[in-house]
């Protein structure tokens, strides 16, 4: 009989046991999950604290390089003269205003100084208008073979009238006393442009 009991009693000691260690591995589980969920928590916003970071670091650098940029673009217009190759492999430098014109005679293409000194080029007179066309406060107008200074103008007359009136072109007299023929076509635009920098008087 008193083996009976005693194994009972083993019997209800051993259950007794493992619902305590149910129950304990239960509470350490729920514990272990939320010190997980914790964990991730953290690292997530870790995460998003560094990612915030990054970016405040990045648009500061754009602003920054932008900046930098628009000081480049500023230095550039400290630029004051420009460059002319010389037929014969010299360089010219010169500032606009040293500019009459230049005139394409054939194949060469020439520079006359307002010093009224005529050098021979190696240049485009494309290339070179937009060179010149950068350099504020400075007029220049552009021919199929010229490019003239308006600065330098002295007079546009008419030519080659016709029996009828009609002009075929405009002369344009320099302050050196050399011609330049305008096709009537560009004209207005010449004129235009000379307003700009001319009081009239009427």
């Amino acid at each position: 009989m008193w083996t009976f009991f005693k194994t009972v009693f083993n019997i209800l000691r051993n259950i007794s046991l493992l619902i305590v260690l149910a129950i304990v591995g239960c509470f350490a589980w729920t514990w272990t999950d939320e010190d997980r969920r914790q964990e991730l928590v953290d690292a997530f916003e870790e995460e998003r604290v560094i990612a915030e970071k990054n970016e405040r670091e990045e648009e500061t650098f754009g602003i920054q390089s932008f900046q930098y940029e628009e000081e480049e673009v500023d230095n550039s217009s400290q630029v004051l003269g420009i460059e002319i190759r010389k037929a014969n492999g010299g360089l010219r430098y010169l500032i606009p205003s040293e500019v009459m014109y230049f005139s394409k005679y054939g194949l060469n293409e020439y520079l006359v100084t307002d010093e009224n000194e005529m050098v021979r080029t190696d240049i485009k007179l494309k290339n070179v208008f937009q060179k010149l066309e950068k350099f504020r406060g400075h007029y220049f107008f552009k021919t199929k073979n010229n490019i003239i200074n308006c600065k330098y103008i002295k007079d546009i007359d008419p030519e080659n009238k016709s029996e009828f009136g009609n002009n075929y072109g405009y002369n344009i007299k320099m302050k050196n006393g050399d011609s330049i023929n305008v096709n009537k076509n560009r004209i207005t635009e010449l004129k235009n442009m000379m307003k700009k920098i001319s009081h009239q008087i009427k």
